[in-house]
């Protein structure tokens, strides 16, 4: 089975830090409150990048998704085959949100 047959998410939640806990004090510090040594703590791009790899269905993610699949070095799951995440390119019109106007014309087209 492969995975992105059957186990997409629709839904990702955001580490919220809860007072008074350990898991905060890692995440505010980077640092292990036991050992003092350094915790990995994603931030900015690499965060989005993360999220937008949970849901690399969404054609708003294209470009984080690809970006994310490279530096993770797995180009083998960009591309057309069947084990491929995204593919090469991405079709006309992905990540285009159709938007009316107040007039009722669909933006970006001549009347």
């Amino acid at each position: 089975m492969c995975i992105r047959d059957s186990r997409y998410t629709k839904q990702v939640q955001d580490f919220t830090p809860t007072p008074m806990t350990v898991s905060t004090a890692m995440y505010y510090t980077g640092l292990d409150p036991f050992t003092l040594k350094p915790v990995h703590v994603p931030r900015g791009r690499e965060k989005k990048i993360q999220r937008a790899m949970l849901h690399y269905r969404d054609p708003r993610n294209y470009d984080l998704v690809k970006e994310g699949l490279r530096m993770a070095g797995r180009e083998d799951l960009i591309g057309s085959g069947g084990r491929c995440l995204i593919t090469a390119r991405p079709a006309a019109g992905w990540g285009m949100k159709k938007e009316k106007r107040r007039d009722g014309r669909e933006r970006g087209k001549p009347s």
